[in-house]
């Protein structure tokens, strides 16, 4: 909590800082981008968007910050029962005369808990900076991007805890989720170049995302999507939770998927 608090909030420090040694040249910088492929402004970003405090914002930080801190969101969801499991030690704990809900929902609360306190302390690291820029954006203003990025990586912990019930593995869980993150970043990015892509990006969680653009306002309609998104998917590995066999010491790491470890069941 520590290492990422701390170092999202230095970047966040960074981001404020250099926006007025950037202010004087986004004639330049706008010169320059039209000149570029649509490629290169898909990732990049609209320059014009730069002038504004929240887009300076978006673009530089908030735009990048969910596959930066992705690891840490897959990693934990997926190891926040599984990690034990694999270890042995789940089932030990198990032996105690505590209900199953109160463990994961336990487990679920303090990983949640541990994501606000790191982003939080991200927030503390910008508006830590904003004395030493002439960057207009006021403290309140600058937290709602991280209520949005909240919603979004509380999605991500839930699709990863999701997937170590159904893949039986934290390694497998981690980076299948991984893998529609990063892919999700870039096929939202691409919509700029090809709109055949946003069907599909509607379907996607970072679609929702909202940014450094909540700083000008905050639309409770995509966070309320990202967060019933993930008390479904809550909800549902909870129920295989409550279903699921916990291994002993000496069992492995890895289980037969849900759907191949039925068809077996039945044979």
């Amino acid at each position: 909590m520590a290492g990422w608090g701390i170092g999202l909030g230095i970047i966040a420090a960074v981001v404020v800082i250099i926006y007025d040694s950037v202010a004087d040249h986004f004639a330049l910088i706008d010169q320059f981008m039209k000149t570029m492929p649509p490629i290169f402004t898909a990732f990049a970003g609209d320059a014009q968007m730069l002038k504004t405090p929240s887009g300076w914002l978006h673009m530089k930080y908030f735009v990048s910050l969910p596959v930066i801190f992705g690891p840490f969101a897959v990693m934990a969801g997926a190891g926040l029962l599984a990690a034990d499991e694999e270890r042995g030690r789940l089932d030990l704990l198990m032996a105690y005369p505590t209900p199953r809900w109160k463990i994961f929902f336990g487990r679920l609360a303090a990983l949640f808990a541990a994501t606000a306190i790191i982003l939080v302390a991200a927030w503390l690291g910008l508006i830590a900076a904003l004395p030493f820029s002439t960057l207009e954006v006021t403290p309140g203003a600058s937290f709602l991007p991280f209520v949005s990025l909240f919603a979004l990586i509380v999605l991500f912990e839930s699709f990863a805890l999701l997937l170590s019930f159904i893949l039986g593995s934290r390694i497998l869980a981690a980076g299948a989720a991984g893998v529609v993150l990063i892919a999700d970043f870039f096929i939202d990015a691409l919509v700029y170049i090809t709109r055949s892509l946003d069907p599909l990006a509607r379907c996607l969680p970072y679609h929702y995302y909202q940014g450094g653009i909540a700083a000008d306002g905050f639309q409770t309609g995509p966070f309320l999507v990202l967060i019933a998104t993930a008390a479904v998917m809550i909800g549902f590995a909870f129920w295989l939770f409550q279903r699921s066999d916990i291994r002993v010491m000496g069992e492995g790491t890895f289980r037969w998927p849900l759907a191949v470890r039925a068809r077996r069941n039945r044979t």
